[in-house]
């Protein structure tokens, strides 16, 4: 299995919290959150990840190298940023399995990444996407699926009070289709090829109950220290 991580955000939310450090090198019980998340996907049978990093990559590069918990690692490395889109289509040129997975770099969503891959298989699907059932939802915005787990739709955030379904920020796609559908340039993934796209392609949603938390934002980040003890993958 092969992955890409979005490491390249500037965590300008979190600066009163983890200073200047890149977003996913963000401390929490004494080790960076992309210590956690490397765990998991070394515990998940990753063998190779390129890490899309864009503000102060050289802090990740330090910390990581090329390898980490028996994960080959590669840059991609974004002088000004490009957006998620932008992000995954210049990460592309670094990998080389035909399928890849997408991860955010300071998201834990802690799904299967066997299942969905079996799924991918099994549907005939251009893409699947990890969604998660929340209570809260309007953070994130939600997600609508119809027969067969096909995606029929995306709402915005704050768009709908409650609970939902959410994008877990988890993805698998062959490596040509991202090719083709993602343009060079700056972009968001989500809203220039997610919520503008999946009428036309079959996008399947991957539902899943496993641990997850988006540490983008103070108080989520500080529940981190709490949950994350629970992990001993390293």
């Amino acid at each position: 299995m092969e992955a890409i991580i979005l490491a390249g955000g500037l965590g300008t939310r979190l600066r009163e919290e983890i200073g200047k450090l890149p977003k996913p090198m963000a401390p929490i019980n004494g080790r960076p959150f992309i210590a956690y998340l490397l765990d998991y996907l070394s515990s998940q049978g990753v063998k190779r990840a390129t890490m899309a990093v864009s503000y102060r990559y050289d802090v990740l590069m330090d910390f990581l190298g090329f390898e980490y918990q028996g994960i080959k690692l590669e840059y991609s490395i974004e002088e000004e940023p490009q957006g998620t889109g932008g992000a995954i289509r210049k990460a592309l040129q670094k990998t080389k399995a035909s399928q890849v997975f997408i991860v955010n770099g300071d998201t834990m969503f802690r799904v299967s990444l066997s299942k969905m891959k079996t799924m991918f298989l099994n549907q005939d699907a251009d893409m699947v996407i990890g969604l998660k059932q929340m209570e809260h939802a309007a953070r994130y915005g939600t997600v609508n699926t119809g027969e067969d787990h096909v995606i029929t739709g995306f709402s915005e955030r704050r768009a709908t009070e409650g609970a939902g379904m959410i994008n877990g920020g988890v993805y698998l796609a062959k490596k040509a289709f991202l090719m083709e559908i993602c343009p060079q340039g700056t972009f968001s993934f989500e809203k220039e090829i997610l919520e503008k796209k999946y009428s036309r392609y079959r996008f399947i949603g991957y539902s899943s109950d496993a641990f997850f938390l988006d540490i983008g934002v103070p108080l989520d980040y500080r529940q981190a220290h709490a949950a994350f003890k629970r992990f001993k993958d390293r």
